[in-house]
């Protein structure tokens, strides 16, 4: 399966699930699974991007990573890139198989269309970069969701879909992020607790069929590890509430 992430940089994650005019963001979500996430403060070696790309919370000093698209191509997988600048420590040859765009600013997301219609590609990550919490304008998230919707139909049934909203530590009103996760393997439907910002990856690996990502500090949400840690507190809690009532030791 391909994957197709859409990222929304600075957004406030209200906008993301609670903007009735992002009426394909809200289609997804009826169909996959949402929640808020987990964040992983960036700092000055890893983005909040880079932390997600690659399973791995930011430390004091650089670490070895490898992100989703490096791995993909490891694979013979190709990808691409638009929004996400390049790395220092970004690999000199990648064979041909990352595509990066740092920007896809004409007026009406051409190339972008263009190339999610093109068949080759594995991964496609798009982050756009206006997508700031402070616009007033409702017509803004009205035509990012149409670019959303256009997007959508330019892709197969067979596509893992993340669209996941990281805001602005210094101005979102709340620090976590919040994600959309759609996909016709995926186990998980409606609201979700307890993801985190580094599970996404190892998700989208796990429900694709990739290999999982060496040394992802993360997990896969879809994983049935995961699906049942929701069980295990419930029944903790329970068993809590029986202990204080006597009924159990």
């Amino acid at each position: 399966m391909k994957i197709l992430v859409i990222g929304l940089e600075s957004a406030d994650p209200s906008v993301l699930v609670e903007n009735e005019r992002m009426i394909n963001v809200r289609h997804l979500m009826t169909i996959g699974c949402f929640g808020s996430l987990e964040p992983a403060d960036s700092d000055e070696h890893l983005s909040g991007w880079d932390c997600m790309a690659a399973s791995r919370a930011p430390g004091l000093a650089p670490t070895p990573r490898t992100p989703i698209w490096d791995h993909l191509a490891a694979g013979g997988r190709r990808s691409v890139l638009f929004g996400l600048p390049q790395p220092a420590d970004a690999p000199a040859e990648d064979n041909g198989l990352i595509r990066r765009y740092s920007s896809c600013r004409d007026s009406d997301n051409r190339l972008l269309f263009e190339l999610s219609r093109d068949a080759s590609w594995d991964y496609l990550q798009w982050v756009e970069e206006g997508a700031d919490y402070r616009d007033p304008d409702p017509e803004y998230w009205a035509r990012l969701d149409r670019t959303i919707g256009e997007l959508l139909e330019s892709i197969t049934d067979e596509t893992v879909v993340l669209v996941v909203a990281i805001p602005c530590p210094s101005g979102s009103d709340s620090p976590r992020g919040c994600f959309v996760l759609a996909a016709a393997n995926n186990p998980l439907n409606g609201p979700v607790e307890g993801a985190r910002l580094i599970d996404m990856a190892p998700t989208l690996l796990e429900l694709s069929g990739f290999p999982p990502l060496p040394g992802a500090q993360g997990v896969s949400l879809a994983s049935p590890v995961s699906q049942s840690a929701g069980e295990t507190d419930d029944e903790e809690i329970m068993r809590d509430r029986l202990r204080g009532l006597g009924y159990i030791a």
